[in-house]
């Protein structure tokens, strides 16, 4: 069976050999969440998908955004001044793999393009997938910016611009 959905699952056994060859698709294949998703909810009755978009829109405000449904997901009571939040949205310690000073350099129109529309159809899945959840409303916009026309909105994996090929995180509890 060489479909989409069984070529994504069986990535990691493939060979040393075919693995080498095929490195790049691991990283397509990471953002095939419409094939992933119903496996994962059959193995976890508590999930909590959030879009990494959010964070890198803005990161002190995304990781706000984050951090406050992360925190009431797990029951958890968020900070209550802005001096409790201030070690959570600033963190003492710079981290490794920080992005070059000038940015990322803008990526070229027609690999948006590309991406947009192989991830398409996955994202439109995924918004379906998760009508019945609390935020079904973003998920939906989510999707169909991803339907408007070739170059416009964020396309999933594809990423816009100087952020590069940004993907959703998945959080399980």
């Amino acid at each position: 069976n060489f479909s989409t959905d069984s070529c994504a699952l069986s990535f990691e056994s493939l060979t040393r050999e075919n693995e080498e060859t095929f490195y790049h698709c691991d990283q397509l294949i990471k953002g095939m969440y419409h094939i992933f998703l119903p496996r994962w909810r059959q193995e976890h009755s508590r999930m909590l998908l959030l879009r990494a978009e959010t964070y890198y829109s803005s990161p002190r405000r995304g990781l706000y955004e984050v951090l406050t449904k992360v925190l009431a997901f797990l029951g958890v009571q968020p900070p209550a001044s802005e001096a409790e939040w201030k070690p959570l949205l600033e963190p003492p310690i710079a981290l490794g793999g920080q992005r070059p000073v000038g940015g990322m350099p803008a990526q070229a129109p027609e690999t948006t393009s590309l991406l947009k529309r192989f991830y398409r159809p996955g994202l439109i899945e995924v918004a379906e997938l998760l009508r019945a959840e609390p935020d079904a409303a973003e998920w939906r916009e989510w999707a169909a910016m991803a339907e408007q026309s070739q170059g416009q909105g964020p396309g999933g994996g594809a990423g816009q611009g100087r952020e590069g090929g940004r993907r959703s995180a998945v959080g399980v509890a």
